[in-house]
């Protein structure tokens, strides 16, 4: 089956920021059947052999090109509903390359145009 997205998080597992990373793991192991039906894969790495190491998260498309990354502070952990959110909308801007998607949007709402003038009609609905 093809995949049209991978989704890679890496968790970078020291003494320093065991709980958060730990809490990661468990937050998207217990949500990996809702990546499973956007034909998503989930791949986790730990490295404990480098120094202070911050966590990036990074989604990357079926072409290897990646889509979106974040990094976060070593006391901060990444949010799994944001994650899917970001998946879902580069997932549908790449089936719909005519649109963009406004902050915060979600499947099944509006999207943009990406032009002034047709983008009137999305910030008349708002």
């Amino acid at each position: 089956m093809e995949m049209p997205f991978f989704f890679s998080f890496f968790s970078f597992l020291k003494s320093e920021c065991m709980f958060v990373s730990s809490a990661e793991i468990t937050a998207f192991s217990d949500r990996y059947e809702e990546f499973e039906k956007i034909n998503t894969e989930v791949l986790g790495v730990s490295i404990d052999s480098v120094g202070i190491a911050l966590r990036g998260l990074f989604i990357i498309d079926k072409e290897g090109v990646i889509q979106h990354s974040t990094i976060n502070n070593l006391a901060i952990g990444r949010s799994v509903d944001e994650t899917l959110r970001t998946l879902q909308a580069l997932q549908y801007v790449q089936e719909n390359p005519d649109e963009v998607c406004p902050a915060g949007w979600k499947p099944g709402e509006k999207s943009m145009k990406p032009d002034p003038k047709d983008s009137k009609e999305y910030f008349a609905s708002i």
